[in-house]
């Protein structure tokens, strides 16, 4: 009776699944945008936004870009509306529109 060796054979196999999982683990991997605006676009969206709540002279002024991070709070140097301090705000999306429900300012 002739013996059939099977180590190579399962070896091989073995070698395969690994290398299949190996190739799996980077899948789980979250993809950063960074995606960018003017920083003057945002300015003036927000000096429009605090014109309608009834701070007409207010003045905004934010950094030349601004990265775009839904879900997370920005904020802008703010003067001409009452005390100089800072507006708040957050993005809707990564086109860089403003929730104008989102603008406070401190």
């Amino acid at each position: 009776m002739k013996r059939f060796r099977s180590r190579p054979l399962i070896a091989s196999l073995l070698a395969i699944a690994l290398l299949s999982l190996a190739g799996c683990a980077n899948t789980n991997r979250v993809a950063t945008l960074n995606l960018e605006t003017p920083g003057a676009t945002a300015a003036t969206t927000l000096e429009k936004q605090l014109a309608i709540e009834g701070f007409p002279n207010a003045k905004v002024t934010c950094a030349k870009t601004l990265v775009v991070n839904v879900g997370t709070t920005h904020s802008c140097r703010l003067s001409g509306a009452g005390p100089n301090g800072t507006v708040k705000f957050s993005f809707r999306n990564y086109g860089g529109k403003i929730v104008l429900s989102s603008v406070k300012t401190s």
